[in-house]
């Protein structure tokens, strides 16, 4: 069993591509380190990212986003096990889309609104397919 966090926050800071992508790479070195997985997704100033490996790992790095002070409103929709990974060679996916009006209705709906809104909360597994979506290829 793999166990599965997705969240939400805002930034509380600007974030130019450069900062964005050291992020990311610092990301995938610690999560490869400790046999974590998943995706995020950043637009206008905002994260949606799921976590998925080792609970306990899971659990500790999201402590870590939680404590960071370039996350706030960091808000948990879905925790979970399940029988295998959905990220399985992304030691960290990513992603910023320019332009939310390219993607599918109830998708962009989440974008449009924000992802740390109350869409994204009252329906997290849109959230989740949101995050499949890059991974699958669907957006393209």
């Amino acid at each position: 069993m793999v166990f599965q966090l997705l969240y939400s926050s805002t930034a509380t800071q600007d974030f130019w591509p450069n900062d964005l992508l050291e992020l990311v790479e610092k990301s995938r070195r610690k999560n490869a380190e400790h046999a974590l997985t998943g995706m995020l997704l950043f637009h206008e100033g905002q994260f949606l990212q799921l976590l998925e490996g080792p609970e306990p790992a899971v659990r500790d790095c999201f402590a870590m986003v939680e404590r960071d002070p370039r996350h706030h409103l960091v808000k948990v929709l879905l925790t979970g096990e399940c029988q295998q990974r959905d990220f399985p060679e992304w030691t960290m996916g990513f992603e910023r889309p320019g332009d939310a009006w390219n993607l599918p209705p109830a998708w962009s709906t989440i974008l449009e609104n924000g992802l740390n809104s109350g869409a994204a909360s009252e329906h997290p597994s849109a959230a989740k397919n949101l995050l499949l979506s890059f991974h699958c290829g669907l957006c393209q």
